[in-house]
């Protein structure tokens, strides 16, 4: 089964530039400051590196007093994206490992790429069957705050 590691993140400045192995650690991208505040709302998360190039959208509160930005961990066997209301950071690049078997890892890339949008890129464990991300709804995403998107390495 998949888990997550301890992991480390680091900030390179210029931008938002995040990378390193999280595990446990949780790491927040989100919006530039310029943006405005009417587009808070959603943002598109475009995944490629599986079988077929995935998109998945992330709603979080339109609240005009609060910037949001989209927080990237490990949560158990899942990659977990969720709302944040801090402000964001310029920016970033992220970098989330799970463990698959032993000590293989699959490992989800993601760059902020516009105000509303992160491309990432999945890379399955060498020799892993997992070579797609499935969405899922663990019991964890109905007792959360505020809205999150969970995907999870699957074999199809």
């Amino acid at each position: 089964m998949l888990g997550g590691i301890a992991g480390i993140a680091k900030l390179a400045g210029g931008g938002t530039l995040l990378s390193g192995i999280v595990g446990s650690g949780i790491v927040i991208f989100g919006l530039p400051a310029s943006s405005s505040r009417e587009q808070k709302g959603e943002f598109l998360i475009k995944v490629s590196g599986t079988s077929r190039e995935l998109q998945y959208k992330l709603t979080c509160p339109n609240a005009p007093e609060t910037d949001y930005s989209v927080r990237l961990e490990a949560s158990f066997e899942n990659f977990k994206f969720s709302c944040n209301n801090t402000a964001p950071t310029l920016n970033q690049k992220v970098e989330v490992q799970l463990t698959d078997v032993g000590t293989q890892k699959n490992q989800l890339s993601c760059e902020h790429k516009t105000d509303r949008e992160y491309e990432c890129i999945y890379k399955a464990a060498s020799g892993s069957k997992n070579t797609f991300l499935k969405q899922v709804f663990p019991q964890e995403a109905f007792s959360d705050s505020l809205p999150s998107l969970h995907l999870r390495p699957h074999d199809s």
